[in-house]
Formats: structure tokens, C-alpha cells, sequence
């Protein structure tokens, strides 16, 4: 790697990181607790989307996605075409993207217009989430930008709208909406076909089946890590299942190389291993902190065990060749921005009036915070969110 482009990364992580840090800040000492969308909730919708929407470049796999918008609005006439049995199966059946590039290209000719669909469809749904179903919303935003979520869902559009319709059709689950969890489940997996493996192992773990294993325990949690350990060394068994699954097939050239489209996969096993290490902290501490949180939030048991099925996904990614198994894992470790705000109620440190609570952290909540921060300067550049490594918007090409 040549001085220059050390440099550029470097740039590129304090650049996004201050301004993912900024946002975070701005939401959480401006949001007030409870569960009505206020206007804090309305500017910070504005602002998650029209940031996101105006980018340019920002994200390994923007020009793809913007040319995939372009050439479906070209090639379909309709709607109704997509769902053609040829068409399904050119695109193995994830044609929602397909889909919403059409539907925007009826009411606009902008190519940029993809972008603001997305971005709607992915942060307005995540705001009204964090505040209708977490103790804190701003701090789960806040988890939400600084761990690497934002990041993510600028890269890969796809799937992080698979994630949150995934995240939805688990709350149907809970609420007994088995036709809402099986269309939003069937909507995920028209984005990103692993949100079908997602959704059934939420299932799972929601119906208590292998509660004996995935119940949210210490010797679980070893159980899950020595599992991933298993899969990761023994990557010939990772193939077999994968060629086993004729949906999926298309993913056996990503577990051969170390590279795609160019990119040069060598920190990502770092980046997959850090995450990891982060994640698994969080599981136990909350496993050790069980009994309190399940008084705080009587729900927050399976969450747990939703997010420490992830673990060995996580693991295994830990490679060059296997990182796609790091991002599946975050089909699971999304539920984060529910357990965090949780771990962090706990800790908050009582504040003497008139001075708001919301200014005063405590010692491990200023930790937290600090150790986010960092991460995700290490995240911007390990887990390569953006190969470029440029900031810009569109509004301002020569």
C-alpha cells in the first residue's frame, strides 16, 4: 500500500466518522423519550435521508447500483413484467430491487432518484422503529450510525433493505401477524435471498424449539463461538452446504477468490474480527445482566438469542475468502439497536437538577461511546464501506 492511499483512508475514516458522530449527536441530546414521533424524529429522518440520498460514489457498489436502476427502468415496461417466471429466475428471485427502480422510473427520469427511494424506504421505517420499539431512540441511532449500520446500508442497499424488513416481520412474529411476518418475509427476500435464512432462524428461535441451545447463556454462547470456530476452519463443509443450495449457488465464486469487482478483500478478516470480539462483549455482558434486563424488558431474552446466533456467522467471516458470512451475521446483529439502549439504561448516571439526565453519562457509558467512535473510524476502513474513499455529492460533478 503506497503512502497516498494510506492517507486517503485515513482521511476518509476521521471525515466519516466525525460526520456520523455529529448526527449521532445531534439526535441523542435532542430526543426526548417516549414512544410519539416527535419533530426531532422529522429532522432526523430529513437529514439520514437527504445525506444518503445525495452522495455520489460513496459505497463499492453505488455505479452498480445505479446502472441496475437504470437498465431495469430501459428493459420493463411494467410492474407486472418482472414477475414473469423468466425474470424471476434471471434475477434468482430478488426483484424488488428491480421492482422499485421501475415503479421510480414511472415518476421520475433523475438517475439519482434510486437513491432517494432507498434511502425513504430505509431510515423514515428505522426512526419510527427505534421510537416505537427501544427504551432510547437516540441512542439507538446512535449505535445504529457509529457501529457501522450507516455504512453498511450506503454499500450494500440491498440487503440492508432486507434487514429492515426482516426487523419488522420479527415484530409481526411477536405479535401473532403470521400473514404480515410471511410478507414481510417474502418482501426481504426479494431484495436479498439470505433474508429467507434470516427470517427461519428467527423463527426459530422465536418458537422456543432449541431453547435448550439458543436460550441466552454462558454455556451457549461458548457454544455458539466453538461452533463458528468449527465452520471457519473447516471451510470445505461451507462449501458443500452452500453448493447444496441451489438459491444460493451464485455466492460459490465469492468463497474462491479474494477478490470482488476489483476490491481487495485484505483487512476485512480484521474488520470481521474486531466486530466480533465487540459483539460477543455485548451478549455477555448482557447475559450476566439477564435477570435485571428481562425486568426492564420482558422481551429481551430472545432478542439476545437472536443476536448470539450471529456470533458464528461472524466467525466464519473472519477470513478473506468467507467475509460474506461477516455479513449475513448482520441480519442478527441488527437487533443491537434494541439491546444497547437496554444495557445502557442501566448504567445511566442519576443527574442533580435542573440539569438533564440525557447530558450526564457514566463512566461505562462514556466508554461505550468512546469505544464506538473508534470502531467505526476502523470499521470505515476494514470493512471497506466505501473503496474509494471519497466524499461527495452528486450536486457538485463538473
Amino acid at each position: 500500500m503506497s503512502f497516498d492511499t494510506a492517507m486517503e483512508m485515513l482521511r476518509y475514516a476521521l471525515i466519516s466518522t466525525i460526520i456520523c458522530l455529529l448526527i449521532a449527536l445531534f439526535y441523542y441530546y435532542l430526543c426526548r423519550k417516549g414512544n410519539r414521533i416527535r419533530p426531532e424524529d422529522w429532522l432526523m429522518m430529513g437529514l439520514m435521508v437527504a445525506v444518503s440520498s445525495l452522495r455520489y460514489g460513496l459505497g463499492s457498489d453505488y455505479i452498480r447500483y445505479k446502472n441496475s436502476a437504470a437498465y431495469a427502468v430501459r428493459t420493463f415496461q411494467s410492474l407486472g413484467s418482472i414477475f414473469s417466471a423468466e425474470t424471476l429466475s434471471k434475477y434468482d428471485y430478488e426483484v424488488g430491487y428491480v421492482a422499485l427502480s421501475v415503479l421510480v422510473g414511472k415518476i421520475t427520469t433523475n438517475q439519482y432518484a434510486i437513491f432517494w427511494a432507498v434511502s425513504l424506504l430505509l431510515y423514515v421505517p428505522l426512526i419510527i422503529y427505534c421510537r416505537k420499539k427501544t427504551r432510547d431512540p437516540g441512542a439507538a441511532m446512535a449505535f445504529f450510525l457509529l457501529f457501522g449500520f450507516w455504512g453498511m446500508s450506503l454499500n450494500v442497499m440491498k440487503q440492508a433493505v432486507a434487514m429492515m424488513l426482516v426487523l419488522f416481520s420479527y415484530e409481526m412474529l411477536k405479535e401473532k401477524k403470521y400473514h404480515w411476518f410471511l410478507l414481510l418475509t417474502a418482501a426481504a427476500a426479494s431484495f436479498h435471498i439470505t433474508a429467507l435464512v434470516a427470517a427461519a432462524v428467527i423463527l426459530v428461535v422465536h418458537s422456543g424449539i432449541l431453547k435448550a441451545i439458543l436460550a441466552p447463556t454462558k454455556r451457549n454462547l461458548l457454544i455458539m463461538t466453538g461452533v463458528g470456530l468449527l465452520f471457519r476452519l473447516w471451510k470445505g463443509l461451507i462449501i458443500k452446504i452452500v453448493s447444496l443450495l441451489g438459491l444460493y449457488s451464485k455466492y460459490m465464486s465469492f468463497l474462491n477468490a479474494d477478490t470482488t469487482s476489483g476490491i481487495k478483500r485484505s483487512f476485512i478478516m480484521y474488520g470481521a474480527l474486531i466486530e466480533t470480539v465487540i459483539v460477543f462483549a455485548l451478549v455477555y455482558t448482557a447475559i450476566t445482566r439477564l435477570d435485571a434486563l428481562k425486568r426492564q424488558n420482558p422481551g429481551i431474552e430472545k432478542v439476545i438469542s437472536i443476536i448470539m446466533v450471529g456470533i458464528p456467522f461472524s466467525i466464519i467471516g473472519i477470513s478473506q475468502t468467507l467475509w460474506l458470512a461477516n455479513r449475513f451475521a448482520k441480519f442478527f446483529f441488527l437487533f443491537l439497536i434494541i439491546l444497547v439502549p437496554e444495557l445502557l439504561e442501566r448504567d445511566r448516571k442519576p443527574a442533580p437538577l435542573p440539569v438533564q439526565s440525557r447530558m450526564i453519562l457514566s463512566r461505562s457509558q462514556t466508554l461505550f461511546w468512546v469505544g464506538m467512535v473508534v470502531w467505526h473510524a476502523m470499521y470505515a476502513v476494514l470493512m471497506l464501506d466505501n473503496n474509494g474513499f471519497q466524499i461527495q455529492s452528486y450536486l457538485f460533478l463538473s
